[in-house]
């Protein structure tokens, strides 16, 4: 974890390598085969495209009909295979019911639950630490959870597993890849200075 945002990586990493970003929505991806160049189609925030070219492109994020709506033209590689699962992450600001987790009063005392019960409505339940948190200062964390899950909880459901809940907000995303079993994996280099990071996940 990182104080500010785990996005303050690629910030710094930005600087250090004096590129400069677009931060736009890609639209299209192109190979220009007689130039042997690549063209990026984006939206821009003025509601219009706009287009750029470049030598080489590593694409990293997922190209899966569930996460992806950019167009490959003239590219080899059409088809991804593979989805990514929707986890819901609660995170709670309240007191645990330590008797539902089933622990009894000053036994066994942890902040980490993990859920393997396919009739359990959640995955996990973990105390978050503040990226600032210093023990020797102030020994006490405040009890903020982080609770991933399987399906939509109402705040009754969370009532489940808290005595007190004083707020809570709701992250809804495709987080992970749903795996079954092993597909193999795909390609990295889709063809000439075309790279696709998100094969290796």
């Amino acid at each position: 974890r990182v104080k500010g945002g785990n996005y303050k990586i690629p910030e710094c990493l930005l600087q250090k390598s004096k590129a400069t970003i677009l931060p736009y929505q890609v639209a299209n991806l192109e190979y220009l085969d007689k130039a042997d160049k690549y063209d990026i189609t984006y939206l821009t925030n003025e509601g219009g495209n706009s287009t750029k070219t470049f030598d080489a492109v590593v694409v990293a994020f997922p190209l899966t009909k569930d996460k992806s709506n950019v167009r490959l033209i003239n590219i080899e590689e059409k088809q991804f295979t593979g989805s990514y699962q929707r986890t819901l992450a609660y995170i709670v600001h309240g007191e645990l019911n330590r008797t539902r987790l089933g622990q009894a009063e000053g036994y066994a005392d942890t902040d980490n639950y993990f859920f393997i019960d396919p009739e359990e409505q959640i995955a996990s339940l973990s105390l978050l630490t503040p990226v600032d948190y210093d023990e020797k200062v102030k020994p006490e964390v405040p009890p903020v959870y982080k609770i991933f899950s399987r399906i939509d909880l109402s705040k009754e459901d969370l009532a489940e597993y808290f005595t007190e809940i004083k707020s809570y907000e709701l992250v809804d995303w495709l987080a992970y890849p749903d795996y079954s079993t092993y597909p193999g994996l795909g390609k990295v280099r889709l063809q000439r200075n075309l790279y696709y990071l998100n094969s290796i996940e």
